[in-house]
């Protein structure tokens, strides 16, 4: 009987110790924390709706011309998204599941990466860190390709660490599919799978000259297969060049982003990702109570940092290659950052988050003091649990604001019928996934300044002359005189004045007016105080970055005069829905 006992518990031992039976409990937990708070009432937001426009195009075409129109991102993420809308419906819950999926198919991945990079405890360690990091659990929540992003990126490190071992036809295979499947997914992807490739070939001419031919010709077919993909890129690159504005507006190197970005990838005080980065470390810097929180939340940073620095005492070639992709890519996006074409946020560089959690698990394992290892790794662990038990209150579960949502909200409050119209500018493709029972006037601010790539849509507000020779490096000064004139253009006014003879008398058209900074009077006064007087640089500078804010007040407020002016229409209602916006309901006489 007791050595049945015996047997029995040894049967149990075995089973909780084996390697699979605990990541599955890992990724279980990752599930589950992935979950929490996933049903946002506030619905989508603004770059979600992106994801379920362009995805609900006809497949493949349909995709790929509004893509080649309107976006500058590669189609194969849309595409995937396409087949899951099909097969599992478009409620916002239903859709973010689909970044879910990669979330917790990553914790594997996480494990078998460190496994193979030195051991199974270094893995352990690594699926847990994953499953617990509040910037994962974030994008696994966001309706984007992030998530599958970051399992991409995981896979491809793994198969080039096992290349670098020992190569064989398999490693090749899959090394390549994955970093294929990021260049059609993430247009920046070329920085990612070009160093890995250099690093490679460089390491195979040294090390392995017997491969070094066969992954020549991997290479190759590589490119061969990825000529589409440089297609789309430069397509995108001319266009983006051509842009009436840039959206990254705010762009430029801060002297404070670097600890931001840091901050961002190790620990759940994120900023950044919605409103200002810097405003929230000052509110909490002014109350010492919550100072204490923030420290509290941001020593997992310095944990992570210093396992990082440890890792580097046992530097090997491995870790070296590893480590030159990381730098190479941020050494990029720094550069781009510098020339104010780029903004350094971590979902832009969350391809080489799997690297930077790699190398600083692997360096807080190789602390030689005991207490201090398991003091850094158990704190890590206490701030990442303390995020996930407040999830209601803490940013990595929570959503940024959906304009669009509330926007339907208070469009349903109107009782319009499918006879009448509505005039949403700021994004009106967008508000039709909430609001089917009314017709849209085809107008849409995004579109106009920097999204259509066809320039189609600038001449409902500018004339020929004035798009054909704009762009978005000489937009700001071309710009001022029509952001100091008051009155509305005569493009702008012919274009609203026949889409009102599409309604018919007695119906209604419900207008959405962006107020944020006021009327086009103000915009006047900005620009006027902005390009002028002294300190001269820095307030051009500001205009700049407040250029794309300042064209949404202008094209609202003309937007209001014109229809104001229309004597087809008569004003019936005025609804101010929030501080930023407000609805006027005009009838057609």
């Amino acid at each position: 009987m007791q050595k049945r006992n015996t047997m029995k518990l040894s049967k149990i031992r075995k089973i909780l110790t084996n390697q699979y039976f605990i990541i599955a409990l890992i990724t279980l937990l990752a599930l589950f924390l992935r979950l929490l708070n996933i049903e946002k009432p506030c619905g989508l937001w603004y770059d979600e709706m992106l994801t379920y426009v362009f995805s609900s195009k006809s497949f493949p075409f349909g995709i790929m011309k509004t893509l080649l129109r309107y976006d500058f991102h590669m189609p194969l993420y849309y595409m995937y998204v396409h087949v899951w809308m099909k097969l599992f419906g478009i409620n916002d819950t239903v859709l973010r599941y689909s970044s879910v999926l990669w979330g917790v198919l990553t914790i594997p991945a996480f494990f078998y990466l460190g496994k193979i990079y030195r051991s199974k405890n270094l893995g352990y360690l690594l699926a847990i860190i994953g499953a617990l990091s509040p910037i994962m659990i974030y994008y696994s929540q966001e309706f984007r390709f992030y998530s599958m992003l970051t399992f991409l990126s995981t896979i491809s490190i793994i198969f080039f660490l096992r290349l670098i071992e020992t190569p064989n036809k398999k490693d090749f295979l899959f090394f390549f599919l994955s970093n294929l499947i990021i260049l059609y997914i993430y247009t920046m992807g070329i920085i990612w799978v070009g160093i890995e490739t250099l690093i490679l070939l460089t390491h195979y001419y040294f090390y392995k000259k017997d491969y070094f031919s066969r992954l020549t010709k991997y290479a190759a077919v590589f490119f061969l297969v990825s000529i589409p993909y440089l297609i789309l890129l430069f397509s995108d690159i001319n266009a983006s060049n051509n842009s009436l504005i840039d959206p990254l507006t705010d762009s430029g190197l801060k002297y404070y982003s670097i600890f931001i970005f840091l901050n961002n990838l190790f620990s759940p005080f994120i900023a950044g990702i919605k409103g200002s980065e810097i405003d929230k470390y000052k509110i909490f810097l002014k109350f010492p109570a919550t100072s204490l929180i923030l420290f509290f939340l941001s020593s997992a940073t310095l944990c992570f940092i210093t396992g990082f620095i440890s890792s580097l005492r046992k530097f090997n070639k491995k870790s070296l290659y590893l480590i030159t992709i990381l730098i190479s890519f941020l050494s990029v996006e720094i550069f781009l950052c510098i020339q104010q074409c780029f903004v350094l946020r971590i979902k832009y560089a969350i391809i080489i988050l799997p690297i930077f959690f790699l190398i600083c698990c692997d360096g807080l394992l190789l602390i030689k003091t005991k207490k201090l290892k398991h003091f850094l790794i158990g704190l890590i662990i206490l701030v990442f649990i303390y995020n996930s038990v407040h999830y209601k209150k803490m940013e990595s579960y929570s959503l940024r604001s959906s304009f669009i949502a509330f926007s339907a909200v208070d469009l349903k409050k109107l009782h319009l019928d499918k006879n009448d119209f509505v005039l949403y500018p700021n994004g009106q493709e967008l508000l039709k996934k909430y609001v089917s029972n009314v017709q849209f006037i085809d107008f849409d601010i995004p579109s106009l300044l920097y999204l259509d790539k066809t320039k189609q849509e600038r001449l409902k507000v500018f004339d020929k002359q004035f798009v054909l020779t704009t762009n978005k490096k000489n937009s700001p000064q071309k710009l001022i005189p029509y952001l100091l004139n008051p009155k509305p253009t005569n493009e702008l006014k012919l274009f609203l004045n026949s889409s009102v003879k599409k309604i018919k008398r007695g119906n209604k058209l419900a207008f959405f007016e962006y107020t944020g900074l006021g009327n086009s009077t103000d915009v006047a006064n900005m620009v006027i105080s902005l390009n002028s007087g002294k300190d001269i640089k820095t307030k051009q500078k500001k205009y700049k970055e407040m250029l794309l804010s300042l064209l949404y007040v202008k094209i609202n407020s003309d937007i209001k005069n014109a229809l104001d002016e229309n004597q087809e229409l008569k004003r019936i209602k005025e609804i101010p829905p929030s501080k930023e916006w407000r609805i006027f309901v005009y009838e057609k006489q």
